[in-house]
């Protein structure tokens, strides 16, 4: 069985999944090739498509656009990328292709969520 993520491991595979190699990844994480795929997916991180040259990214369709162009101002980016089977890093970009902005309840419930989870970081651990 895997061992536990732990909120350091979270971090390291967000900053470095879409740079580094799953090879790299799995040699300072000290897990397994499967371990690391399956919390990026989790996750829905994606290699960055400029360093990692010949992967096929797919195409937006007219009803994407559309679905995105919808639920960007309100949603979360990771819930608008689950229902579309996207990466995060794609819904961003896109959106920003797009020139899409956040409304601004939406803005000041994210910057709630941060400070809640820098906080619940920053706080010592209870035992």
């Amino acid at each position: 069985m895997a061992k536990p993520w732990t909120p350091d491991d979270l971090v390291v595979l967000r900053r470095n999944y879409g740079s580094r190699t799953n090879a790299w990844l799995c040699e300072y994480l000290e897990r397994d090739e499967a371990d690391v795929e399956a919390k990026a997916n989790e996750l829905q991180l994606a290699k960055d498509k400029r360093r990692f040259k010949g992967r096929k990214m797919p195409r937006w369709s007219e009803t994407e656009v559309k679905l995105l162009r919808e639920r960007y101002p309100t949603r979360a980016n990771v819930e608008i990328a689950r229902e579309l089977g996207r990466s995060v890093k794609s819904v961003v970009s896109k959106a920003h292709a797009l020139q899409l902005r956040k409304d601004e309840q939406r803005l000041q419930e994210m910057g709630r969520q941060n400070v809640e989870l820098r906080r619940d970081r920053d706080s010592p651990a209870k035992s």
